[in-house]
């Protein structure tokens, strides 16, 4: 008999989890899918601080690092095959570089955010969910050269052929850029997936996504709006404060002029770490909070995410 009402409320507490869970995965709230960095903060502090710890030092030293090496092009009147040669072997430098930063703490939040599970004190590391999100990287980068150099070369071809298609123009640039963003949108969730599920996953996403466009959408907008809150921020302190905005120094070193010194850049990486790593974690939080809500999973940790939603709802 005592057994009944404590074997009562856990039936219950298990159907509302389920209910919960079956809105979380069909009926996407894009604030949520903002957010998620903060329900998880809630459910697992330590790690989420540590992680936070590490990202913003992470992208504070990357920032330093590329804003140093960052590629000039030749200057006017300069040899132009030494100058391009200097000017390719700086690219070769910084997109390596800019790679790897971006895949390690990528695929530390998704542990984080799609599991639960957190990284330890030194969360960064390359191991399989590293390696499958920068492939499904490069695989989509790769893809998207190449079908913007077949759309170019087919488009050069026909004006030629036919000089009166020119004005097409005016619609194929729209077009293109549209289909662009839908198919981003599409496969919004297929980094985080693949590092999830250890394969190459954008079919399944591609697949999965449908009927989803929408959401995703308002999510990217909030997370737009955001950087662009960030960007005007960061505009509004460096006409304040000179130091932090080295607009003029990045122009005069793009057009011949000396490289900012580390004293006036440190500063400026610093604030804008501050004022860009919130947008960052929202951006995170959409990829794994539809990477999740596409993977057909039904676990504890996908039961904890949902319940903290209701319950942040039903407050």
């Amino acid at each position: 008999m005592g057994d009944g009402p404590r074997s009562g409320c856990l039936r219950l507490a298990m159907l509302e989890a389920h209910e919960a869970l079956g809105k979380f995965m069909k009926d996407i709230n894009p604030m949520n899918a903002v957010a998620l960095f903060l329900v998880v903060g809630k459910l697992r502090p330590n790690s989420t601080t540590v992680l936070v710890g590490w990202t913003f030092v992470w992208f504070f030293l990357v920032s330093l690092l590329q804003l140093t090496l960052q590629p000039v092009p030749p200057a006017p009147g300069a040899e132009v095959g030494p100058a391009m040669a200097s000017y390719f072997a700086s690219l070769a430098v910084v997109l390596p570089i800019g790679l790897i930063s971006w895949a390690l703490p990528f695929a530390a939040w998704m542990r984080l955010l799609t599991t639960g599970e957190g990284n330890g004190l030194i969360p960064f590391r390359f191991g399989a969910e590293e390696f499958w999100a920068l492939a499904v990287l490069l695989a989509l980068f790769a893809t998207y050269l190449v079908a913007m150099v077949v759309v170019t070369v087919i488009a050069m071809v026909l004006v030629s052929l036919v000089p009166l298609l020119a004005f097409l123009g005016i619609f194929v640039v729209p077009a293109v850029t549209v289909a662009v963003v839908y198919i981003g949108l599409r496969l919004t969730p297929a980094a985080a997936l693949s590092a999830m599920t250890h394969r190459f996953a954008i079919t399944a996403t591609w697949q999965a996504m449908k009927g989803r466009i929408g959401s995703v959408l308002m999510a990217w907008l909030v997370v737009v709006a955001a950087m662009i809150a960030a960007s005007i921020v960061m505009m509004a302190l460096g006409l304040v404060i000179p130091s932090f905005n080295l607009q003029q120094e990045m122009m005069q070193m793009l057009t011949g002029g000396p490289r900012p010194g580390l004293a006036q850049l440190l500063p400026f990486a610093f604030v804008n770490m501050v004022l860009s790593l919130p947008v960052t974690l929202m951006g995170y939080s959409v990829t794994a909070y539809y990477a999740m809500a596409i993977s057909g999973r039904d676990d504890d940790w996908m039961r904890a995410i949902a319940q903290a939603e209701a319950e942040a709802a039903a407050e």
